[in-house]
């Protein structure tokens, strides 16, 4: 969001000039976290909705009266080329505020296929969160999967109950782990042994007399 925005925004939310005024259903944030709340009607009072057709968006603040000096806010943007470089020193680095073992299933389904749980790719893929909390019992954030130490993925996800973005960082990457994916559904399949002799009734069974059979 850009700086000369919220200023505006802020001048006008001092001034009370919004076209439109509503208060807010705290439930709205607390989605967000993944929580359920009642309620609350001094929530809805603290809890502005301000709208402007000259935004085309919505700012919300926590008390229309407080002035809140976004003067002091900085734009924080970073390159992404550059939050690779920051992400896998902290991989090579073993800092990542949580490290998880990576769920093949979850990467078997971004390609439509649905391989059983590998303990092999576990060990292998691993799941380094850059930034997160705890959204009840689950860590959210932002994190980066790395395959062997070398990051392959970015992945955000806001909230236990939320749906967890994940991007490949090239096409290569991708190609990677599809390869390991299908590698893996390749060593699980298994065809059972044909039967020796096929019973003469599939070829009658207009008139056979028992239910055709494989003979073993």
């Amino acid at each position: 969001m850009k700086i000369e925005f919220l200023k505006q925004a802020q001048i006008a939310v001092n001034n009370n000039s919004c076209e439109f005024i509503y208060d807010t259903d705290i439930q709205k944030f607390a989605d967000v976290f993944g929580l359920n709340v009642e309620y609350s009607s001094e929530f809805a009072k603290r809890m502005k909705q301000h709208y402007s057709r000259d935004w085309e968006t919505i700012a919300h603040t926590g008390r229309s009266d407080q002035y809140q000096p976004i003067e002091s806010q900085s734009e924080s943007s970073m390159k992404f080329n550059d939050f690779l470089i920051k992400a896998q020193a902290m991989v090579d680095a073993n800092s990542s505020t949580r490290i998880y073992g990576a769920d093949i299933q979850m990467f078997g389904s971004r390609f439509g296929l649905c391989p059983n749980w590998s303990s092999e790719f576990s060990d292998r893929m691993k799941q380094h969160y850059v930034s997160g909390w705890w959204c009840t019992d689950t860590w959210v954030g932002l994190s980066v999967y790395a395959l062997d130490g070398k990051i392959v993925a970015v992945s955000t996800k806001t909230a236990r109950k939320n749906y967890e973005s994940m991007d490949f960082i090239s096409k290569e990457a991708c190609e990677l782990v599809f390869d390991i994916v299908v590698a893996q559904i390749k060593s699980e399949l298994t065809i059972d042994e044909l039967p020796s002799e096929i019973d003469d009734a599939w070829f009658d069974i207009k008139n056979a007399t028992i239910v055709p059979a494989f003979k073993e």
